[in-house]
């Protein structure tokens, strides 16, 4: 994409404000190449408050007047909204969805002149940690997905993926951070019982995950010789480790990515069933 393309933001929410400020900060793009639309305008008002960026009228307005248009909306509003921008959808335009189990089948039946990438960012991305997997259709180029990779490095890691993997993907990265943090939340009221400073139990906690999940990427083991570097017989965490067995923890674990995924799929289905 060239230096001086336009770029649309149909949506104004927690992801769309990362990836603007991502894309601020690296100075590829000025904020005068930057328009924001949502159907909230104290919102669409706060975020072009925040990066001094040009808030459009409609989203017809803001998809007329620009080369990449970002649709990050909720899945159950992608058919309005994609009505509402369907007369300013030509074939120069790239369109990036990051709306969760909507596919390319769906997205290329409702904007057949468009090129189409999917991506499925997650969470972390908010502070530059995160993983988001680029799925893209058969019109867009190699110069499209690139540009693509590169708007998201801004914002952690990424993959080039079939989009076959897509929902499988949704449901441990993309919900993934969910589950993790419900993992913390649970040591750290722990760790404030047993009489630890609310403070204290969150550092310890933090550092905990941040330390375990490095290790897990660097060191050339598997997590079950690492489980048991930790674990010795009749010690201390053997015991807890019991009790994550007895309440079947990894079973919890595998069961929430599993359902998590099968409703993107279901999102999808019913999107495809709508054609």
């Amino acid at each position: 994409m060239r230096l001086n393309s336009k770029i649309a933001f149909i949506g104004a929410g927690k992801m769309a404000e990362t990836i603007i400020s991502g894309i601020i900060r690296s100075k590829i793009f000025s904020p005068k190449q930057i328009v924001i639309s949502d159907i909230d305008k104290n919102r669409s008002c706060f975020i072009k408050q925040k990066f001094k960026i040009f808030a459009a009228k409609d989203n017809f307005e803001a998809a007329k007047n620009s080369d990449v248009i970002f649709l990050s909306v909720k899945p159950q509003n992608i058919s309005e909204v994609i009505g509402s921008i369907y007369e300013a959808i030509d074939s120069k335009k790239l369109v990036v969805s990051i709306a969760a189990g909507v596919s390319l089948k769906y997205l290329r039946k409702k904007m057949p002149k468009a090129k189409i990438i999917r991506v499925m960012p997650n969470n972390p991305c908010l502070i530059g940690e995160g993983i988001s997997a680029v799925s893209a259709s058969k019109n867009s180029g190699k110069k499209e997905k690139e540009f693509v990779k590169s708007i998201f490095s801004l914002l952690g890691k990424v993959l080039i993926i079939d989009e076959k993997h897509l929902d499988a993907i949704t449901g441990l990265s993309g919900s993934g951070p969910a589950f993790i943090y419900s993992a913390i939340d649970g040591m750290l009221s722990a760790g404030e019982k047993l009489g630890l400073s609310r403070q204290n139990a969150k550092v310890l906690t933090i550092q905990t995950f941040i330390g375990a999940a490095k290790t897990m990427e660097q060191a050339d083991m598997s997590a079950q010789d690492l489980i048991n570097q930790v674990a010795s017989p009749k010690g201390t965490t053997i015991e807890g480790l019991k009790v994550l067995d007895k309440r079947k923890f990894k079973k919890a674990l595998f069961d929430a990515v599993i359902a998590a995924a099968k409703r993107a799929s279901e999102i999808k289905k019913s999107l495809e069933g709508s054609l």
